[in-house]
């Protein structure tokens, strides 16, 4: 046994300067032709306001310079590259609204002080503890230093808000109470007065803009080396502290911005971010290959992890360590960090890693599959993240870091919205991916997330083979044809991935199928098989993956998010893509995800589908025969609850696997369902929250859980307080089951459950949107205990949701064999595929087979 630390720091009770101030610069050096664009771009600023008729030309010149500037290291506003885009994909000069035309004055003034005047804007720095527990309150200052442009009586600051976070509202009305926030400056002559203006992205409203703090300097210039001082947190009136967010990352933000000569300008400084990290202990999480040889050495990851999720800090007790439930080895007790264990396995098998302390269980490995020369391995990886780059949380080298060490994943890709990436951001991406890639150990992909509105195509994720080819992004390409068309012009098909995703729905009418071989029909937006299924309706032939669209900086092991009192559009588990392949490199891995032979998980379980479909491997075209046959393995993290074979559509064969009879001593399962589906081009319907209380009456309750990894921001099971047999619970669905587990003693065929439901109303799906959000009226459902696997229609409009009562053997077999044989003979061309779903609520899906059929071009 070995042990390795993963990057952490332990939290220290001192305060450190953790960004320092930016070195002078000199102005832009752009090329002649560059150089006399921008100097006419200047001069026509100064002289009108950008218009609907002149705006185009501008943001041409804008979005070169803007990479000019930023491959020399020059620091852009955040959403240049968006409000770019968006004018450059207009339709028509009408389409351009005033507030996106005075976006364009700011940006181009902004750039020019910056051209003009290197030192003009000043510097920012942050003042934090060196490592801030998650959820915890802390006191953080951020100091600007004024530049050589003066701040003007009258000129402002503004505190902003970066749009992922979910630590607590802030005030700055009373210095008694929580979370007060607090401004002053080195010059005493200086007073602040309080307002806000409207902001929009990702430090502001996300989608519309939303009243943000600003505080306008009266009595006083501030002069170059003046500075003004907000503290977040201020505990000097008796409030305590900020509380901050909930997840770990090395780079959560506060973003300023300062209106220096108060023109309506706010113009940007580099982030000041300070570092979070996890709590104290209470679970584990273990990660280990899932497919090896006899007398093979592996490495199982041993993760311990907090309440949300993260890294835990903290000592940690020793951990028995166990194997199929037996005695292994144990863990000294000692700092928290992941430990990596090498073990070796002599006998073919299944083995599955437990862990425990004091007889407490802390959790468990995925399984590992001991087999005798195995003809292939599975490798699991990451499709779909996001880091600070863009809307998200947390620095490059932190997101490849996490999801190399954390989620022990074998492949990643950091797929950065195009609408945010610039030439130097782009540049960053790719020189990451060459340094974190290590052949037949961690391979990275280079590639972004093509963003445009559903109307126009959607969102897909684009990967290259190996770093190098320029992005087309939407400034270019703002249709999905012409984004497979610019593709195809600069990089070989072979050397293309693209994977749409249902969030911001990809338009599966059309496809290109070179490149386009893969669907994300889950991530932790929701679970939307019937989106790969509408491809397939199409007769496009594609495979099936599985990703989280993690914005904070947790590739591969991404928790749902609820952001403030509000439940996030990211609110589930994220899933993984799983790669058929013989060995863990860039080519082998690349080769095996473009021709299908890949698999969709959630809950970043690592669940493994060995599936023959007439003898051959998931994701090929297979020649006609009349006869099918598929014969399948399935290996789970928990007991595999139902294994479907789907054709066309629908539901051919299926088997159930935890059923259990009726006793007194009984586990039974409330499983909550919604449809996620879209049934015209418009992006997923929302999530439904089921909240209210349920009853036990006829039984004693002895428990209550979930095996659900729910969303800990907003999700909850507990027993009243005051009632035993009551139990109040908040539970989202989009397109997946989530269950509550009741342990029972004393039932009986009569023993009732009723269910109270309270008045709710869907959320948490991205615009546009055609069908507008349902509200569900408070409504009350009673179950008994004998009819057993009850199931209660929800009839809501398009839509039809469940709810479902049944007893269950949460000890059943985690190892599952199964044969499936056509009654019929198949029409040309139909396809097949294998859905599994566990007792926990996680699923997998194998990626289709088609017999015969017209093949792919």
């Amino acid at each position: 046994m070995k042990h390795s630390i993963s990057g952490l720091l332990i939290t220290v009770v001192v305060f450190a300067i953790l960004s320092a101030t930016p070195t002078t610069h000199a102005a832009h050096d752009l090329s002649s032709e560059l150089r006399s664009k921008v100097d006419a771009l200047k001069t026509a600023a100064r002289n009108g306001d950008t218009t609907r008729e002149n705006a185009k030309q501008r943001v041409e010149v804008l979005w070169e310079w803007a990479n000019a500037a930023a491959v020399q290291g020059e620091h852009l506003p955040m959403n240049l590259s968006l409000y770019s885009r968006s004018v450059l994909m207009a339709d028509s000069p009408r389409a351009l609204n005033p507030n996106l035309l005075r976006s364009v004055d700011r940006f181009i003034y902004e750039l020019s002080l910056r051209d003009d005047h290197p030192d003009g804007i000043g510097s920012i720095a942050i003042t934090a503890p060196e490592t801030s527990p998650a959820r915890s309150r802390q006191t953080v200052s951020v100091t600007y230093t004024v530049g050589s442009i003066p701040m003007v009586e009258g000129g402002r600051i503004m505190l902003a808000r970066q749009f992922m976070t979910d630590s607590e509202r802030l005030q700055r009305d009373n210095p008694s109470v929580d979370g007060y926030v607090s401004i002053n400056s080195s010059n005493p002559n200086a007073k602040w007065t309080p307002n806000s203006v409207p902001w929009s992205g990702a430090h502001g409203g996300f989608r519309a803009p939303v009243p943000t703090w600003t505080y306008g300097l009266q009595g006083t210039a501030l002069t170059e080396g003046d500075t003004i001082t907000v503290t977040y947190g201020d505990t000097s009136g008796g409030g305590r502290a900020m509380e901050i967010q909930t997840f770990s990352n090395d780079a959560a933000s506060l973003p300023i911005y300062v209106d220096l000569e108060n023109k309506g300008h706010f113009l940007s400084l580099p982030l000041p971010t300070y570092k979070v990290v996890g709590k104290e202990m209470v679970a584990v999480h273990a990660i280990a290959p899932s497919i090896v040889a006899p007398g093979e050495t592996i490495e199982v990851r041993v993760r311990p992890e907090d309440f949300f999720f993260n890294l835990a800090t903290g000592d940690v007790p020793a951990i028995d360590v166990l194997v199929n439930g037996k005695a292994h080895n144990q863990i000294p007790a000692g700092e928290s960090t992941i430990t990596v264990l090498d073990t070796a396995f002599e006998n073919p098998g299944v083995y599955q890693f437990t862990f425990a302390s004091n007889g407490r269980k802390l959790g468990k490995s995925n399984p590992i599959w001991v087999r005798e020369n195995p003809p292939y391995r599975v490798y699991w990886g990451e499709t779909h993240g996001h880091c600070g780059f863009a809307e998200g949380q947390g620095s490059v080298d932190g997101y490849f870091e996490f999801g190399r060490d954390e989620a022990g994943l074998d492949f990643l890709t950091l797929s950065e919205h195009d609408i945010w990436l610039d030439d130097q951001e782009w540049n960053t991406l790719n020189d990451a991916v060459t340094r974190f890639t290590v052949e037949n150990e961690f391979i990275a992909y280079a590639g972004y997330e093509w963003s445009s509105p559903r109307a126009r195509g959607g969102h897909h994720n684009v990967f290259f083979r190996r770093p190098g080819p320029d992005r087309v992004s939407g400034h270019s390409a703002p249709i999905q044809s012409m984004l497979y068309q610019q593709l195809r012009e600069q990089t070989p098909v072979e050397d293309i991935l693209i994977i749409p995703h249902a969030h911001q729905l990809g338009d599966w009418r059309i496809t290109d199928v070179d490149t386009e071989q893969l669907i994300e029909i889950m991530s932790g937006h929701g679970t939307f098989e019937w989106f790969g299924q509408r491809y397939l309706e199409q007769g496009h032939r594609v495979g099936f993956v599985g990703a989280s669209d993690d914005h904070v900086g947790h590739p591969g092991y991404a928790a749902g998010r609820g952001y403030g009192a509000r439940r996030s559009n990211i609110g589930q588990f994220g899933g993984l893509a799983a790669a058929i392949a013989p060995e863990k490199t860039t080519d082998v891995l690349f080769d095996a995800l473009r021709s299908r032979s890949a698999y969709a998980t959630s809950h970043s379980q690592r669940i493994i589908l060995d599936v023959a479909f007439n003898g051959d491997r998931m994701g090929r075209q297979l020649p006609y025969s009349e006869t099918v046959n598929i014969e399948g393995r399935v290996i789970g993290s928990a007991p595999i609850d139902k294994i479907d074979v789907i054709s066309d559509g629908e539901i051919v064969w299926s088997k159930q696997f935890t059923d259990e009879k009726l006793s007194d001593k009984v586990t039974a399962e409330i499983s909550f369902w919604s449809e996620s589906t879209s049934y015209i081009r418009d992006n997923p319907r929302g999530y439904r929250i089921w909240e209210g209380h349920l009853d036990v009456e006829g039984a004693t309750l002895k428990g209550a859980t979930t095996v659900e990894k729910l969303n800990r921001s907003n999700d909850y099971i507990r027993i009243d307080e005051n009632n035993p047999n009551r139990i109040h619970f908040s539970i989202a669905t989009r397109g997946i089951e989530n269950n509550i587990i009741l342990e029972l003693e004393d039932a009986t065929p009569e023993t009732e459950f009723q269910i109270s439901l309270e008045e709710t109303t869907e959320g948490g799906r991205a615009p546009v949107q055609v069908r507008q959000y349902d509200t569900f009226p408070a409504s009350k459902t009673t179950f008994i205990l004998g009819q057993k696997q009850a199931v209660k229609p929800f009839y809501t409009g398009d839509f039809t949701d469940e709810l479902s009562l049944r007893i269950v053997d949460m000890d059943a077999p985690i190892d599952q064999s199964f044969s499936y044989e056509a009654p019929e003979p198949p029409k040309r061309g139909d396809h097949y595929y294998v859905r599994v779903r566990q007792i926990d609520g996680a699923m997998a899906w194998s990626s289709p087979v088609w017999i015969g059929g017209e093949p792919s071009r």
